[in-house]
């Protein structure tokens, strides 16, 4: 068997419990001939397949039973009969978090309603978190 076990990025499902996929999707024009043969298959778990199918995961089979996977996230792997092997590095993202520019140390911020520019009264913070839980504790 040329490749014993899943070959999805550390698979472990032994080939045959997995099913036999197609690299490149195979083509129901009944033109294209060849797509099917050891090139082209390799076998992959339902979960894998889904992944690959569904999941955002790209495949390639540079030669047979060499495979080249790529995550959503950008990372790569490449997978053959002795095991899996991360390649490289994913582009950075940007965080969700990240601003355009730091503000300058000397601007306030915007305004978010009439009473920001009041400044915080700790005695009357604590108060009106107790006024708060006593509340809603009666309702």
């Amino acid at each position: 068997v040329r490749n014993p076990v899943d070959v999805f990025p550390y698979g472990t499902r032994p080939a045959r419990g997995c099913d036999l996929d197609h690299t490149e999707p195979y083509r129901f024009d009944g033109q294209t001939r060849g797509q099917t043969g050891m090139h082209n298959l390799g076998p992959l778990s339902r979960r894998s397949h889904r992944a690959k199918t569904h999941g955002g995961w790209r495949l390639t089979q540079p030669e047979p039973g060499v495979f080249h996977w790529r995550s959503p996230a950008g990372y790569e792997y490449l997978v053959t009969a002795t095991g899996t092997t991360r390649i490289g590095t994913p582009p950075p993202r940007p965080s969700p978090w990240s601003i355009e520019h730091e503000p300058d140390p000397w601007e306030d911020p915007p305004p978010s309603d009439p009473t920001s520019d009041q400044p915080l009264q700790p005695e009357l913070i604590a108060w009106a978190i107790a006024q708060h839980t006593l509340t809603n504790a009666a309702a």
